[in-house]
């Protein structure tokens, strides 16, 4: 990591990218892209929060933004514990769960259905299978869960499957439109969708 922090420091641009690229080989003899690429974000955050510090504003405002409240959710509920869980986050103040299905003979979606049987005036549900299910399995269930009124389903699918080649055919047969977002250091930072005319995030999928 000393060599790849060489130089870096709170006034240097895009350091995500350019710590990223300095351990793109170790990348790649390793084979764990994820990882490299947290703990470049890891060095990105903790620079962009340095300066925000040193020039006395919040980052929000750094980054050309205006500092303000942001919706939070209770996250990593688990079917085995979750009625002590979502009493003890509603008491923190939170009206947002997002519990963990997947697992066991039912997937869980019995404890789902009952923690959205459960909930409060303004309260809302969102589910994470942790890349659990196949395509056929993802359908199935969220067919099921279709009347609980989620937020999101999360990673109902293994994160490489199908491929991204695969992935994109079906989403240009469906008619929409993708385009890969290149960043200065020509790596793709991401997907850019639009359907009819319209763009969209692809968490909106």
């Amino acid at each position: 990591m000393g060599a790849a922090l060489t130089g870096v420091d709170a006034d240097t641009p895009e350091p995500f990218n350019l710590v990223r690229q300095r351990l793109h080989r170790l990348a790649l003899q390793a084979g764990e892209p994820g990882p490299v690429s947290q703990v470049s974000a890891g060095i990105d955050i903790a620079l962009h929060d340095l300066k925000a510090r040193r020039a006395g504003v919040p980052l929000a405002e750094l980054l050309g933004g205006a500092a303000r409240p942001v919706p939070a959710y209770a996250s990593g509920v688990s079917p085995a514990t979750h009625v002590g869980q979502i009493e003890r986050m509603r008491g923190l103040g939170y009206t947002r769960f997002k519990l963990r299905v997947g697992f066991g003979p039912d997937d869980s979606l019995d404890v789902a259905e009952a923690v959205a049987l459960g909930l409060g005036a303004g309260e809302e549900l969102m589910l994470d299978a942790n890349q659990s299910w196949t395509l056929d399995t993802a359908r199935k269930q969220c067919d099921r869960l279709a009347s609980l009124n989620l937020v999101w389903m999360e990673e109902p699918l293994a994160s490489d499957r199908p491929t991204m080649t695969a992935f994109l055919e079906r989403l240009r047969a469906a008619g929409v439109e993708v385009a890969p977002r290149v960043a200065t250091t020509g790596h793709v930072s991401g997907i850019s969708y639009a359907l009819d005319g319209t763009s969209f995030r692809g968490s909106a999928l």
